[in-house]
């Protein structure tokens, strides 16, 4: 009986500690959130906020997917305004992720098929290899398993044209 009550008790105690810590990083992800949001206000040149709006989307994307999907949302909208076309793959993609999440998949689709289109027009490879390797998720997640073959043999083939530094960077894909 006294070893059930020993048991109990640390396991009280380990639960205890084990919720400090959650509540801990979320509390630190809310304060970086609005240390960004601050930056963000006080910024007014796209090439600072659009940097910050890509970590709020990221962040974000941790607790909170509908708040991350409308910075990238607008971190997409300004990077079209300003013509920043590696940004504005970037944001799709961050938006395909944030969809994917959510479960929007035809939304996702578009998002990846739009910063496929935008890579490809500034030879990313590492760029295509991400959104290749995304959308062939989703099609695996949909259970078309011939399409997503197809998607994955893409984002291999410019894993393959890509050098040796972002190979090596990027072998997790």
């Amino acid at each position: 009986m006294k070893k059930l009550n020993t048991f109990k008790i640390y396991l009280s105690v380990w639960c205890c500690i084990f919720c400090v810590s959650i509540l801990d990083t979320n509390a630190n992800d809310i304060i970086s959130e609005d240390s960004l949001i601050y930056k963000l206000n006080n910024v007014q040149k796209a090439e600072e906020r659009l940097p910050i709006l890509m970590k709020l989307v990221k962040l974000t994307r941790k607790y909170d997917l509908k708040k991350s999907l409308l910075w990238g949302t607008q971190g997409e909208q300004l990077a079209i305004d300003k013509e920043k076309e590696k940004w504005t793959a970037d944001f799709q993609l961050e938006n395909g992720s944030t969809n994917y999440y959510l479960g929007n998949y035809d939304e996702a689709l578009e998002d990846y098929f739009n910063a496929i289109e935008g890579y490809a027009a500034i030879i990313n490879h590492i760029g295509l290899v991400r959104a290749y390797n995304n959308t062939g998720m989703i099609y695996d997640r949909i259970e078309n398993y011939q399409k997503a073959i197809e998607y994955y043999q893409q984002a291999l083939h410019y894993y393959n044209l890509s050098d040796d530094d972002n190979k090596r960077k990027f072998k997790r894909f």
